[in-house]
């Protein structure tokens, strides 16, 4: 007759599992909640996703973000907005299927192109051609355009973002914010002093976070059991069966 697994050998097994498990962690389904974009005067200023459809995994071991379908989708009031497939967001320069930055009304009313970092010159009119890619941009200018930055890319926008545990989830859940903020700041309003990082991704019954200027996305994900436990219960089950297999057959054997 096979023996019983002893508890302690078990024991070890599920140890063993579980270490096995963590340094085999793979990417696990996420939730966008929200987009925003950090500010050192304004703190944390959410942005619409309306047409929004992008489906997204994390790697919480590397703080890495992928996108795994859909279109992402996102617009700043007035001023501008971005599309992006196929993005790979973390600590590192962003890498996309394609992206493309969305002129909003604004720059027309302030004679500027908001997305190609531009201003249209004294004649009030765009001469001059914005082209993003999914690895930069180019700007032809033409006319009296004016020069006044590097045009927005993939790279500029959504760069060496990190990921951070965040409070703010229901029971069975977890919050992940991936922010390219830091908590200091340069900028003109040193009145404001800046806030810890789990702030960046602003939340319900939480502070804005007065930091360099940046971008936040807030994740959430389902908390697995850990498979060790599975393992346990398995193993237990197994055990216990063996006892009880074995009792019969104890009972089996007495003499009539």
């Amino acid at each position: 007759m096979q023996k019983s697994l002893p508890l302690a050998a078990l024991l070890v097994a599920v140890s063993w599992a579980g270490m096995v498990s963590h340094a085999n962690a793979a990417l696990i389904d996420a939730t966008l909640i929200s987009v925003g974009q950090n500010s050192n005067r304004y703190g944390y200023l959410a942005w619409s996703r309306p047409s929004d459809t992008s489906t997204w995994s994390l790697d919480v071991v590397d703080g890495t973000a992928v996108q795994t379908g859909g279109t992402f989708s996102v617009q700043d009031w007035i001023a501008w907005g971005y599309t992006m497939t196929g993005a790979t967001l973390g600590n590192f320069a962003p890498t996309a299927t394609s992206w493309a930055c969305i002129e909003g009304t604004l720059g027309a009313t302030i004679l500027a192109h908001i997305c190609g970092q531009y201003g249209f010159g004294a004649n009030g009119i765009n001469d001059s051609v914005y082209t993003p890619t999914a690895t930069g941009a180019t700007v032809t200018l033409s006319g009296d355009d004016v020069y006044v930055g590097p045009p927005r890319t993939l790279e500029n926008t959504l760069g060496l973002m990190s990921l951070t545990v965040v409070d703010g989830a229901p029971a069975g859940f977890q919050n992940y914010c991936l922010s390219s903020a830091v908590g200091t700041h340069t900028g003109p309003y040193p009145e404001y002093a800046p806030e810890s990082p789990v702030n960046y991704c602003h939340q319900p019954g939480g502070n804005s976070a007065y930091s360099t200027p940046g971008y936040s996305f807030l994740f959430q994900t389902v908390v697995p059991a850990p498979p060790a436990i599975w393992l346990l219960g398995t193993a237990l089950t197994s055990l216990c069966g063996r006892r009880w297999l074995r009792s019969r057959e104890k009972v089996a054997e007495v003499p009539a």
